[in-house]
Order: structure tokens, then sequence, then C-alpha cells
């Protein structure tokens, strides 16, 4: 699917050091830690032009430099926090509903829904 008002902003492939696939792999959850999940190419150009033209309203930015010299090869400049042109308390309903189906039926446990549903 199109992620940006482009025609050009459909993403069908991802690479990784092993092979190309149709889906992007993701690590296995840990426990009681925050999964984190970056989503690029969101049509940023139009967003510096001030025009709100994506699927995500205005996603948060981050300004991160690399450099060889910190422990993990980079380090984060600048945070700015961004909005959704969602309602958050409609969402966590949805997706209380959906953790309660895949409780039922049994496809994740209830402690499992409560931590994905708290995070």
């Amino acid at each position: 699917m199109d992620i940006t008002c482009d025609s050009e902003g459909k993403v069908s492939a991802f690479a990784d050091v092993e092979d190309v696939r149709p889906t992007l792999r993701l690590h296995e959850l840990k426990a009681k830690q925050p999964y984190y999940l970056g989503i690029f190419l969101v049509g940023a150009y139009l967003d510096i032009m001030g025009d709100l033209h994506n699927l995500f309203g205005r996603v948060n930015e981050v300004h991160v430099f690399l450099e060889d010299d910190e422990e993990d090869g980079f380090y984060i400049e600048d945070s700015i926090e961004g909005f959704t042109q969602y309602d958050g308390q409609i969402m966590t309903r949805m997706m209380k509903k959906q953790i309660d189906r895949a409780t039922k039926a049994d496809l994740i446990k209830h402690p499992e829904g409560t931590w994905i549903l708290h995070e």
C-alpha cells in the first residue's frame, strides 16, 4: 500500500543482509521491554513544506548523526515530537477490541495482551 499521496510511495520489497523479502522481518518481542519501529519515507518533503499530506499526520522527527567515536556508532542530536490526525482514545479502544479477539481465539495470552495495550 502507498503510505504517501504519491504513486511512488509504495514499498514492495525489504532488503536485509541475507535477502530481499516481500515483508519486513522484525525481531522477537522481549517481555517488559518497549518495541520501537521506525517508519520512514512518509512524505517528509511535504512535511517540510508545511503540508501534512501523509498517512500519519506530522510524524516524530529525530536528527541522527553517524559518529565512529560513539558506542553505537551514532548519536541523536535532537528529537521533535509530532502529532497524528487520529484520536488516541478511539485507537486505544480499537486496539483493545483486537487484543480481546486475539485472546479469545487463543492467539495470545491475556498477560501479553495487557502488556501490548499498556506499552
